[in-house]
């Protein structure tokens, strides 16, 4: 079950000055990538931040991308042309808000997750860099400050990073607050976008950003998904049920939901769809997600199964972990907003996820301590 759709993020070419020293278009002024491969910077973690991009590409004049965000679910972001904002987006915990230009919103539910438009390289940029998926190339400065290039095989926002192409890759440069300041995407050996930060402001206020976005939620049998909130105490009367003994140092148990994210594929072809007794889809997905909060960091524990008790296949593209004797076999998958461990336990019918802004190290320990629970009773909080 993918957990990540995002817009792709686009950035503004760099024209290679000698083999050492790249440097970017010069409409978008001279900035000097310094080689460096030296360790993993550390970086700092505000709590919020409002970050104002121009994006272009060889044959265009750009645009403006205005981005807020605050730690550590939700996102409010604005591509703006001519002036005006053509398409809108706010994000918060399970839920995705999407404004036109002719104001029409629409609602969706998510899979429950930190802030996707986040980058948390905080937690994950020595990891990844030990794992070859990422890469840390020079060093450059925008808008005063030194920022550390670091290049991914796909944008950093765009969910489990991946293998570091010869010709197609993106550099990204991020700041000592952990913020990108700029992006460039090389695509078979040609540079074809930029994505650059003309003005920064940190803090969580909320100034323009409207976080809280309404829209008109598109039904669970169109593929608008639904979620409730529980008592931190429900279990699931029948199946089995997976929890820790304790939140992890810090952080607060700020609830449990149960889930069904959004999936018009599962209601796709009415004719051909196998209904349960209930009257869902057999194919639906349905989760209940145990949510951790620390400051700017999230813990999420996502645990399901479809209608029809299917078997899961585990998630493409992960390392093999060992998980323990409770959870067995499992994968982690490494990614720049917030990495995950995943086990398919129960002969592969049940799923586990445990997603957030921590390093690899933690999520696989609190995967380890995860302890089958008795049955339970499902009461709305």
């Amino acid at each position: 079950m993918s957990r990540r759709w995002l817009l792709l993020l686009i950035v503004l070419p760099l024209v290679a000055i000698g083999a050492l020293l790249p440097t970017l278009w010069p409409k978008a002024g001279p900035i000097t990538i310094t080689p460096d491969s030296g360790p993993a910077p550390r970086f700092s973690v505000p709590s919020g931040y409002h970050i104002t991009y121009t994006i272009t590409t060889p044959n265009s004049s750009g645009y403006t991308q205005e981005l807020f965000v605050r730690r550590p679910f939700e996102s409010f972001e604005q591509e703006i042309s001519g002036g005006k904002p053509y398409l809108t987006t706010a994000m918060r915990l399970g839920e995705e808000v999407f404004r036109s230009k002719t104001g029409t919103s629409s609602l969706v539910h998510t899979a429950l997750s930190p802030a996707l438009r986040d980058i948390r390289l905080d937690a994950v940029a020595s990891y990844a860099i030990q794992a070859k998926m990422l890469r840390l190339v020079g060093r450059a400065r925008v808008l005063g400050e030194t920022c550390y290039v670091f290049r991914s095989g796909a944008a950093l926002n765009s969910g489990p990073l991946k293998p570091i192409g010869s010709r197609s890759y993106v550099d990204s440069c991020i700041d000592r607050r952990g913020l990108v300041v700029y992006e460039r995407t090389t695509t078979r050996g040609k540079v074809t976008a930029e994505r650059r930060a003309t003005r920064i402001a940190i803090g969580s206020a909320r100034s323009a950003a409207d976080y809280s976005m309404d829209g008109q939620a598109l039904a669970a049998n169109k593929g608008g998904g639904a979620m409730q909130l529980l008592t931190l105490d429900s279990r699931p009367s029948s199946g089995p049920f997976w929890d820790i003994a304790r939140a992890p140092a810090r952080f607060r148990h700020v609830g449990r939901y149960v889930v069904i994210p959004s999936q018009p594929e599962a209601y796709a072809n009415m004719t051909a769809l196998t209904m349960s007794p209930t009257g869902f889809p057999g194919s639906l997905v349905v989760s209940i997600d145990d949510v951790y909060v620390r400051g700017a960091n999230a813990l999420v524990i996502e645990q399901g199964s479809t209608v029809n008790d299917a078997t899961f296949s585990p998630p493409s593209g992960g390392k093999d972990v060992d998980l323990g004797p409770v959870l067995g076999h499992g994968q982690l998958l490494l990614s720049a907003s917030a990495s995950e461990v995943a086990a398919e336990p129960h002969e592969g019918n049940r799923f586990i996820r445990v997603i957030g802004t921590l390093p690899p190290d933690e999520l696989i320990a609190i995967a380890r301590s995860m302890t089958l629970q008795p049955p339970g009773t499902m009461r709305r909080a």
